[in-house]
């Protein structure tokens, strides 16, 4: 899965798709979010179609930054839950 926050577009894609030899998704702002991906630090509040099962396998997936239904979808607490 790959998530654009500019555009708020999410795309799946097989494991076997190659993108044109010069087109850059990280230059784009793109995420991929898959097995082994980190996503820590990674802001996700505007992403779409996301699930809580492909985040969770992503590493370090309780350290990205999601917005307040998805936090309880995950099962982490929301940011109004956070103490500094």
């Amino acid at each position: 899965l790959l998530i654009n926050p500019l555009t708020n577009c999410s795309i799946v894609l097989s494991k076997w798709y190659k993108f044109p030899s010069k087109f850059k998704p990280q230059g784009m702002g793109m995420y991929l979010i898959a097995s082994n991906t980190y996503l820590s630090g990674t802001d996700l509040r505007e992403a779409k179609n996301l699930t809580s099962d492909r985040v969770k396998k992503a590493r370090n997936w309780e350290e990205a930054i999601y917005d307040n239904d998805f936090s309880k979808k995950l099962g982490l607490p929301n940011e109004s839950e956070v103490k500094p």
